[in-house]
Formats: C-alpha cells, structure tokens, sequence
C-alpha cells in the first residue's frame, strides 16, 4: 500500500515540478513575484520530501518505480531549456497580432495613451494578450515597439522588441538595464532587464 502511495505522490510531485517550469511566468504574473517563493517552496519542498520517501522504499523494498519516475524529473528539470521553448512560443504564437498591432502604430491608429509616460500605449481590450501585466506597450522615437512577456518590480521586465530596421536594441531602450538580448528573427528581439 505504501509503495502505491509513494508511486502516486512521485508522478503527482513529479508533474507540478514540470508544470510549474513550463507555467513559471503565467504563475508569478497571476500570483505576484512576492508569493512565488512560497509557491516554489512548496512544490520543490513536496517533490524533495517524496524523493527521499522513495529512495528509502528503493532501500528497503527494492522498489524502484517511484525513484525512476523522480530521476527522469531531475534530468528534464535540468536539460530541457523550458524558459527558451515558452518564450519562443509565446513569440511565435502572438507575432501575428503583434504585426497587427505595429501596423496600426505606422499607420496612426494607435498612439500613445497613457498620460504619465509618452511612449507608452494602452492597448485595446482585443489585442491585451499580445502583451503581460497590462494592455501596455512601449514606443521609442525611432519606431521601436516593446510588447511585455514579463513585468516585474521596479526595473525587473522583459518582453519581445521589435526594431523596424533590424536593430539590435541598445542596452538602455525602453527605459530599461538589459542583460540579455537575443535575436529570434529579423526585426524580432528577446530582452530581458534586470
């Protein structure tokens, strides 16, 4: 009986672990970089507990079903690039819209908004999912347009820029410090400040 149980809190410890690698930007959005931790610390603390559990009964009773399920989790948690794989879906999912969206900017349809901050623009309710945290988007003087896939604390952000001429956003664009940039196609970067 206990080795059953052990099997089933294996795969369940197991499957939130990856859920929450794949889901990791949706769950700090939804829940706030503040309760993240916590949320983290329960998941990783349930699967640690569970894996210990698990390598005693391996010990004991020459079960091995629970550990194995355990160790294939550690090796995707650690060789799957999941950030990568999400944010290169999340690009390729809403560069459509985004289009969209930068074809009603040079077209003037859409302007800035916002009255605190020239450069931003609030985004109608049909196009909020081109963009995290809010329907915001940020425009540079020169064209440049910055949809969030993260928007944290203070100067903690990151998002899909696009440069109409293909250029590699400086370190300072969009009022950011960014430490990463990658480009995913032409006129399509990744930046992540911080």
């Amino acid at each position: 009986m206990l080795s059953r149980y052990l099997l089933v809190c294996s795969i369940i410890s197991s499957v939130l672990v990856l859920l929450v690698q794949i889901f990791r930007w949706q769950i700090v959005e939804a829940f706030t970089p503040f309760f993240f931790p916590f949320i983290l610390t329960a998941v990783y603390g349930f699967f640690i507990i569970t894996l210990i559990t698990s390598v005693i009964l391996m010990i004991v009773k020459r079960k091995w079903k629970p550990v194995v399920i355990q160790i294939v989790t550690i090796i995707l948690f650690f060789t799957v690039p999941f950030n990568q794989m999400i944010l290169k879906w999340n690009f390729y999912m809403k560069k459509e819209a985004r289009e969209e969206v930068i074809e009603k900017i040079d077209n003037g349809d859409l302007k800035p908004n916002v009255d605190y901050n020239d450069s931003l623009i609030q985004l109608p309710n049909e196009y909020a999912h081109v963009t995290s945290g809010g329907n915001d988007i940020v425009v540079e003087e020169d064209g440049a347009v910055f949809f969030f896939t993260y928007r944290g604390v203070l100067d903690n952000f990151s998002g899909i820029a696009h440069s109409p001429l293909d250029e590699k956003p400086a370190t300072h664009d969009f009022g950011g410090d960014f430490k990463e940039i990658v480009k995913f196609a032409d006129g399509w970067y990744f930046v992540s400040s911080s």
